[in-house]
């Protein structure tokens, strides 16, 4: 990866961003992303993130990229700046005053957030736990159809889905096997696997 990305700066690029609520990107972890940014910072490009988490981890996922932008020595950008869940009410307000203070500090950190409530991403990166989607999707069927870690899976996709008020919260965007589903609120979608 260093490599690469020493190759995509010296070919101009302007810096690096990363989706880590995404696979693969979910799984790096902070020393591989500052190695990568010190390639990055070598040639006085840009860390901009989608970052870790948005819910009542955002302060944590805040601070990571900060800590990126500090150790590298580049500048660091927070993309879609929010929290998502009733549960993370409010720490925006935090997250924004660490960032604050980073910048009173001398560090270069900037945010953006959209002007409006909602967000849109994959189900899978909303709800199925990072662990449970290593591999990709024919790994994730491997391990739904093991009873033991099957039930596991599940049990945390209720989790999840309890903290967006049991898929209230949720709207269908697309949907693959067919366009029924496209458009309709979680709830008052039809059921294609049980």
């Amino acid at each position: 990866m260093v490599r690469l990305a020493e190759k995509a700066m010296a070919d101009g690029a302007w810096g690096m961003s990363t989706g880590l609520i995404y696979v693969p990107g979910t799984y790096a972890d902070t020393d591989e992303l500052v190695a990568l940014a010190k390639v990055v910072a070598r040639h006085n490009g840009i860390y901009a993130s989608h970052i870790r988490n948005k819910n009542v981890r955002l302060l944590k996922a805040v601070d990571e990229a900060m800590e990126i932008g500090r150790r590298a020595k580049l500048p660091v950008h927070v993309s879609h700046f929010k929290s998502s869940g009733r549960e993370s009410w409010g720490l925006v307000r935090r997250a924004a005053e660490r960032i604050a203070a980073a910048r009173k500090a001398g560090q270069v950190v900037t945010a953006d957030q959209y002007p409006y409530v909602a967000s849109s991403t994959s189900l899978d990166a909303t709800v199925i736990p990072t662990w449970a989607r290593a591999g990709g999707r024919k790994e994730l069927i491997r391990r739904l159809d093991d009873k033991e870690v099957g039930q596991r899976i599940r049990t945390a996709i209720a989790e999840n889905l309890s903290r967006k008020e049991n898929g209230r919260v949720l709207k269908i965007a697309r949907y693959s096997l067919g366009q029924t589903g496209s458009g309709k609120a979680w709830l008052r979608s039809p059921r294609v696997r049980s």
